[in-house]
This record gives C-alpha cells, sequence and structure tokens, in this order.
C-alpha cells in the first residue's frame, strides 16, 4: 500500500463530501430549473431554453479558453518546483475577463442570424449572452481554488448558491410561465457566485494583475480551448441540429431525456474536481505507477457509486420522466436509455481526458476528438431525418463511446495508467445481481423495489470484496475523525 497514494485518496475523500454536495446542490437546482421550466412552459418554450442553454454554454467554454483545467495544472507545476501563484492567477483572470467580453459581443451581434431558425426575444438572449461573462469569471476562480487541492469556491460557490438561484427560479418559472424569468434567473446564477468567489480568491491567493505568464498560458490554454470547444460542439450537436431539423416540441422532448442523462455522471464530475490537482501532481514528477493505481482506486470508487442511478435511468426511463417532468415527456424513454448507455462508458473509462491534459499532452487529444465530433455530425445528419430524437441520441452516445475508448487508449499507451483491473467487476456483478432481484419482487411498490435495489447491490459489493486496503485505511480514518 503507497502512503502517498492513500494520502491523495483521503484527501479526495475528504473532499468529495463537500464537493458532492454543493453538486448536489447545484443538481437539483439545475434539475428544478429545467423539469420545472418544462413543466410550467409549453414544450415550445421549453425548447427555445434548450436551445439558449445549449448555445450559451459553447460559448461561455470559449470565453474560458481552458483555463478552467489549464490553470490548475500550472499552479501545481508552480508549488511542486516551490513557486508563487499570485502573477499566474492574476494573468488568468485578465485573459478570461478579455474573452469574454469579446464572446459575449460577438454572441449579441449574431442574434438576427439565430433569429432565422429559432424564435428568441432579444431580452431573454441578451441576458443569456452577457452570462458569459460572469461564467468565466466564475470558472477562472473554481480553477484558481482547485490548484491548491480546495473545493470552497466549487462546492460553495460555484455549485451550492448557483444551484440555489436556479431552484428558486425553476419555481418561479412553474408558478409565472413566464420565459423570460429563466434568462433573469440564469443571469443571476453567475452573477452573485461570480462576485463572492472572485472576492474569496483575491482575499486568499492575492492574485496580481500581470502580462508575464499571458503568453504562457495563452498557448496552453488555446490550444486546450480548442479541443474543449471541440467537446461541447459535439455534445452540443444533437440539440443544435434538432433545432434545425425539428419542431420545438421534439427539442423540448430530447432536452428532458438529455437533462436525466447527464445526471449518471454527477459524481464522476464531482469526483474529478479533485482527482485532478493530485494526478497532476503525480504525472509532474514522473510517478506513473502511484498515478495508475490513483487512477483505478479512483475510477472503481465513481463507478460504484453511478451504476445505482444509471440502473434507475435505464430501466425506469418511462416513469422516471413521468414523474419529473410529466407524462406528456415519456416518449422520450428511448433517447434517454441510449444517452445513459453513452454516458456509463464514459464514466467506467475513468478520467482519461483530464489525465491527458494534466500531461499537458494536447495533441494527443485533439485527433479523438476531431473524429468524435466527424462521426457526431455524419451520424446526427443521417439518423434525425429518419428516426428524429432517437436517432440524435444514438449519434450522440456513438460519438461519446468512440471519444472514450480513443482517449483511454492514448493515455495507455502514453504512459501505461489505464483503469481496467479485476475490481471494476465487483459493482457490475453487484448491479446484475440487484436488479434481478428487483425484478422477480417486481410485484412490490416502485419505493420498496428500488430498497430492494440498493440494499442488494450494497450487501454484494461488500461480500465480493469491492473495498481494498487503500479503501479500508481511507474507512478507518473517516471512523476515527467521526468518533473523536
Amino acid at each position: 500500500m503507497d502512503e502517498e497514494v492513500v494520502t491523495a485518496l483521503k484527501r479526495v475523500a475528504k473532499g468529495s463530501v463537500f464537493v458532492l454536495f454543493g453538486f448536489a446542490v447545484y443538481s437539483i437546482g439545475i434539475f428544478l430549473f429545467r423539469a420545472l421550466s418544462a413543466r410550467g412552459l409549453p414544450i415550445e418554450d421549453f425548447g427555445v431554453l434548450s436551445f439558449l442553454l445549449s448555445l450559451t454554454t459553447t460559448a461561455s467554454i470559449i470565453a474560458t479558453l481552458g483555463i478552467v483545467s489549464g490553470l490548475p495544472k500550472f499552479i501545481v507545476e508552480h508549488r511542486v518546483k516551490g513557486r508563487k501563484a499570485g502573477e499566474l492567477i492574476g494573468s488568468a483572470f485578465l485573459l478570461t475577463l478579455l474573452s469574454s467580453v469579446l464572446t459575449s459581443l460577438l454572441l449579441l451581434l449574431a442574434y438576427p442570424f439565430v433569429q432565422t431558425f429559432v424564435g428568441v426575444d432579444f431580452s431573454l438572449y441578451t441576458l443569456f449572452s452577457l452570462s458569459v461573462i460572469f461564467f468565466a469569471i466564475l470558472m477562472t476562480s473554481v480553477g484558481a481554488d482547485r490548484g491548491f487541492g480546495n473545493y470552497v469556491v466549487k462546492a460553495f460557490f460555484s455549485d451550492g448558491l448557483r444551484g440555489i438561484i436556479l431552484g428558486i427560479g425553476g419555481l418561479l418559472i412553474y408558478y409565472t410561465g413566464i420565459l423570460l424569468l429563466a434568462g433573469v434567473s440564469y443571469f443571476l446564477a453567475f452573477l452573485l457566485p461570480s462576485v463572492l468567489a472572485f472576492v474569496y480568491v483575491y482575499r486568499r491567493y492575492s492574485p496580481k494583475p500581470s502580462t508575464i505568464f499571458l503568453k504562457e498560458l495563452a498557448v496552453f490554454s488555446v490550444s486546450l480551448l480548442f479541443v474543449a470547444f471541440l467537446v461541447r460542439t459535439m455534445l452540443s450537436t444533437d440539440v443544435l441540429m434538432l433545432s434545425y431539423f425539428l419542431p420545438e416540441r421534439e427539442v423540448g422532448l430530447y432536452g428532458s431525456a438529455q437533462t436525466l442523462s447527464v445526471l449518471g455522471t454527477s459524481v464522476h464530475n464531482a469526483i474529478l474536481f479533485l482527482f485532478f490537482p493530485f494526478v497532476t501532481s503525480f504525472f509532474a514528477r514522473k510517478m506513473f505507477s502511484k498515478a495508475d493505481r490513483f487512477y483505478k482506486l479512483v475510477t472503481k470508487w465513481v463507478l460504484a457509486l453511478s451504476l445505482p442511478l444509471f440502473s434507475i435511468l435505464f430501466f425506469y426511463a418511462p416513469q422516471t420522466l413521468t414523474i419529473v417532468f410529466g407524462r406528456e415527456y415519456s416518449p422520450a424513454s428511448g433517447p434517454l436509455r441510449i444517452l445513459s448507455l453513452g454516458y456509463l462508458v464514459h464514466v467506467f473509462l475513468g478520467a482519461n481526458g483530464a489525465s491527458l491534459i494534466s500531461l499537458g499532452y494536447i495533441a494527443d487529444l485533439t485527433t479523438p476528438v476531431l473524429l468524435s465530433l466527424f462521426i457526431n455530425l455524419l451520424l446526427n445528419v443521417l439518423l434525425i431525418p429518419r428516426l428524429g430524437i432517437v436517432g440524435a441520441a444514438v449519434a450522440t452516445a456513438l460519438s461519446l463511446i468512440f471519444l472514450n475508448l480513443f482517449m483511454s487508449y492514448v493515455l495507455w499507451k502514453r504512459t501505461g495508467v489505464h483503469p481496467l483491473y479485476g475490481k471494476l467487476l465487483v459493482p457490475v456483478a453487484s448491479t446484475g445481481t440487484a436488479l434481478l432481484l428487483s425484478y422477480l419482487l417486481s410485484y412490490l411498490s416502485p419505493l420498496l423495489q428500488l430498497t430492494v435495489f440498493l440494499v442488494t447491490y450494497t450487501i454484494f459489493n461488500i461480500l465480493l470484496g469491492v473495498f481494498e486496503e487503500e479503501d479500508r485505511e481511507i474507512l478507518r480514518t473517516l471512523k476515527r475523525k467521526l468518533l473523536s
């Protein structure tokens, strides 16, 4: 048992509690925002909202220039070399501020073009466009805090507060049926947290406005931006092309499936946040065997915690859609199942993309991402006219699976790091057993079936030996802290 790996795992486990809590608040908030908007607005208006969310998210990724992932890498490398990071953080803020203002202006100038295929009010469009500036400030603050292995900005400002504002916005939309409130809520959900996050980062890390690292950050970040933009474009292609080929009603149906399927990656995203600085530290010191062990254990944690949710989304898709969005959204059960499978493979193969970024292998990311985008575009063009929203889901899931397989291969080829080992089969086998027992007891109420599934899943994970020595050491540490 490697002590340094265990120490890193302990910090991830401890921080993940807070990150998962914040992420849960955000997930509930954005979930309420989307679900209550779907219930409170006509399906056509919800289609417009889904389009704006996809467009703004893509634009926001462009505005941040890849700093969200690039800045933590630079901070970790500075700390390994014993350097201070104040001027580095200041350079990052300056870079993203300039970029986000420019991106926001370009969005506003593009309004006449957007109007040609989606009928959206200018006031609503303006609120979403301006939110890009505050998104960039907030995400740069998150990246700065993340580089020190901390989680305060992420858990409390970026996720917690933002989730609360979006949840309240969803309630207002549900009771009033006013689409403009979606823009107001979304704008405030970035404005308030970004201000608080910047104040926190300024007081704790003393960023200094500087141009010293602008070139270094810009060169790395622009290449990373290109990859991030391609990935986001790939994941947004389905909604954008549905908006072109099909009526807003179909886009709204697909948006409900997309919202639920992404929930399955919640644990992955939360733990990945803390995984990144530690795996970067191992790679920076050429400790590939430690990085490999760390990668495997974290992937096992993520898979074990994610499989129950994926099982519910896949096997109870119509019921989940009906409960969350309403009976009229049940036709989206096919896309929900297909998208869930794609995201499950993404979780199963671990943090391959983040690991390549931490190594600085941006060029190695470009080829698989470009190929995946091409596959997604081609499949969307071929399948949407024939299969509608099911075709869009197939296109996205297949391109996502291809991308993750390719990135995992590149990571293994370059470093020998990969997620595959025997213990990954334990949560898979436990899921199969729990689903079988739940099916045999299908005469029970859905709540009792879910209880049986979760209890059986937990017991079989323990019996089949999901916990290894490192896991048991972490549990002992947590137990000591709880009892002290």
